[in-house]
């Protein structure tokens, strides 16, 4: 059963009339002719789940912004085509999005959280080298997730971004303090974080506290906007309020959009949908 990233029939019929080229191959020498376009499977890594996908507006020149999106499944599941419908708008808002796989939690790795962030870290020096080849800037990159993949896109800003190349981030059902996760929905939460991290809560306390971004936050850390449902089942609202209420106490630019009567996956309402789209891109623009 899936636990995180449902995506719902009306989003895909949304995003159904938008026509896009796909390339499953990059092409190998010299710049990409500056069409409409989505590359797929672009490999950072030698991993099977070191692949992303590219999309690529037409009019993108070499300032064009660059946004690294994650998808969820907490931590040991999901897949980029999970926010394909999303990086697709975003796109049609001239970004470059690269959206990523990375290498799933399993109970048998040491260190999953690490793992991961360090995948983060191959994508963005993967990026960083083939700019010229398919333009678009490497100065103003930008991160965004949904529910696990936010807790790795803030995680990474907050504790891996010292020369600060990510300029701000966004957060969907962001999960921000690990610990406080694990009481409010244990039956489901732990089954994610036990094996995700190593232990139980109560354990190796230490360990959710340093994998949290509600601790990883300094004077220095991004601009930051969230996005939450009211009614959440998985992410509580107050995971983003409390990761809001620290931010504005270190002078971090921070933004919280909340939807009433929405879940965790909440962009199954067009209105909430097209609400984020346009809080997303304004928030990139700004920052």
């Amino acid at each position: 059963m899936r636990i995180f990233g449902i995506l719902f029939m009306s989003i895909l019929l949304l995003n159904s009339c938008e026509k896009n080229p796909i390339k499953s191959q990059p092409e190998e020498e010299g710049p990409s002719a500056k069409t409409d376009t989505v590359i797929v499977n672009l490999a950072y890594g030698s991993a099977t789940d070191q692949k992303l996908d590219l999309h690529l507006p037409a009019n993108r020149d070499a300032n064009s912004k660059l946004i690294i999106l994650i998808h969820g499944g907490g931590w040991s599941a999901g897949n980029k085509q999970e926010l394909h419908f999303l990086a697709k708008r975003l796109k049609n808002k001239n970004f470059v999005v690269a959206n990523i796989n990375y290498r799933l939690s399993t109970p048998q790795n040491p260190d999953n959280y690490k793992m991961q962030l360090d995948d983060i870290g191959s994508v963005l020096s993967y990026l960083k080298t083939k700019s010229l080849i398919y333009t678009y800037g490497i100065k103003e990159i930008y991160i965004a997730g949904h529910s696990a993949g936010a807790h790795l896109s803030l995680s990474y800003s907050y504790s891996r971004n010292a020369d600060r190349t990510i300029k701000a981030a966004a957060g969907l059902a962001s999960p921000t303090n690990l610990y406080t996760l694990s009481y409010y929905n244990a039956a489901l939460v732990d089954q994610l974080l036990i094996p995700y991290l190593g232990g139980e809560r109560e354990v190796i306390k230490q360990r959710y506290l340093d994998c949290s971004p509600y601790y990883q936050v300094k004077n220095a850390s991004i601009p930051t906007i969230l996005f939450s449902g009211e009614f959440d089942p998985i992410t509580p609202v107050s995971q983003s309020e409390s990761l809001i209420s620290v931010l504005s106490t270190s002078n971090v630019p921070n933004k919280l959009v909340r939807y009433t009567l929405a879940a965790h996956d909440w962009w199954n309402t067009p209105l909430y949908f097209d609400n984020a789209i346009d809080e997303i891109t304004a928030w990139f623009r700004k920052y």
